[in-house]
């Protein structure tokens, strides 16, 4: 199939949800895909705005905040080529109830929201794909959220590198410790000290503007049982989708 789509000038889908549609159906779905490039700390969408447009990203990381009356700002999930942004949309939101913010830059696929709606409407496929995707956005989501409330600043550092690890492929992270603040909801200084205890125990290294992961095994094995639920929700989809 992958002959099929060269024939017809289609590039193939870098999103995993989409890889999990039947080729017939995504080249039906392709005229209707925009390929966008998502900039580190790109706004996608603000509380209250209309969703105009679903992402599917290929890469990079894409962070969903919850935004309090006082402006704080907290993380409930990570989402990247494994995922689709915007997902409230197909349950009927018509604004976005979240802060939507890029942190790694991805190149990525939008599609409006009435044709997505269209789509899922007339493909059985699809929407069974929003439903089962839907549960590791919530696992997620949830999960973060106990987190959050629950573990220490290093725990939470450490799951969210390994998650996003996941997402992109990679040990080099471009990411300054403002940015990871800003992410778990921490002062800065919290952060350094977080990713300072993780340098000595030889598991990562930092610097200005970057944090590479360096052992990998031993960053799962200080890591608390947040990640491995969400990843273990991860598989599950996988498992689904195949």
């Amino acid at each position: 199939m992958v002959m099929d789509y060269r024939e017809r000038s289609i590039i193939p889908p870098r999103n995993r949800l989409l890889a999990a549609l039947p080729p017939a159906e995504y080249m039906q779905l392709y005229p209707q895909l925009e390929r966008v490039h998502l900039q580190p700390r790109q706004i996608l969408y603000t509380p209250g705005t209309p969703l105009t447009h679903v992402y599917f990203p290929e890469g990079g990381v894409v962070s969903l905040f919850v935004v309090l009356e006082d402006g704080a700002t907290t993380e409930v999930a990570a989402l990247g080529n494994r995922d689709i942004v915007g997902l409230s949309l197909f349950f009927g939101a018509a604004a976005s109830q979240e802060q939507v913010v890029c942190q790694l830059a991805c190149e990525a696929v939008r599609m409006e929201a009435g044709a997505l709606l269209a789509a899922a409407a007339a493909s059985a496929t699809l929407h069974r794909l929003l439903h089962v995707y839907t549960e590791v956005l919530l696992r997620q989501t949830v999960q973060t959220s106990a987190c959050n409330r629950h573990h220490s600043a290093e725990a939470r550092l450490t799951r969210w590198l390994l998650l996003t690890q996941d997402h992109v492929g990679a040990d080099y992270l471009p990411l300054t410790h403002e940015v990871l603040a800003d992410i778990l909801g921490v002062r800065r200084a919290t952060i350094t000290l977080a990713a300072r205890a993780l340098q000595e125990a030889g598991l990562i290294r930092y610097q200005r503007g970057s944090v590479t992961i360096v052992d990998r095994a031993g960053l799962e094995a200080v890591a608390c049982e947040c990640y491995g639920v969400i990843r273990a929700a991860y598989a599950r989809l996988g498992e689904q989708l195949a």
